[in-house]
């Protein structure tokens, strides 16, 4: 779910079913563009516990901020989900 007020957006979301491992950290990435969460990113939150996180980035005017929270355990960082033609999408890592 995706809320915006007084220029902060929150982001929440509902944890994986199966982790594989009860210590889950979540890596929260915006973007001005939908398919780089690479060179384009910005790591709004890194390795965080909790299901919630903050935002006050304001895009330009005409532009849109793109969001991906990628869920990970002391195995490293899982996958960023599928892209176009649900192909594997890539996405930097958060400090």
């Amino acid at each position: 779910m995706l809320t915006h007020a007084a220029g902060v957006t929150t982001l929440t979301w509902t944890p994986p079913v199966n982790t594989g491992s009860n210590d889950i950290n979540y890596d929260t990435l915006a973007s001005l563009s939908a398919d780089d969460f690479q060179a384009g990113r910005i790591c709004v939150e890194s390795d965080g516990i909790d299901t919630v996180s903050t935002d006050s980035t304001a895009p330009g005017v005409g532009q849109t901020i793109f969001f991906l929270v990628r869920a990970g355990n002391a195995c490293g960082d899982g996958s960023a989900g599928l892209g176009e033609a649900f192909s594997e999408r890539l996405a930097a890592s958060c400090p």
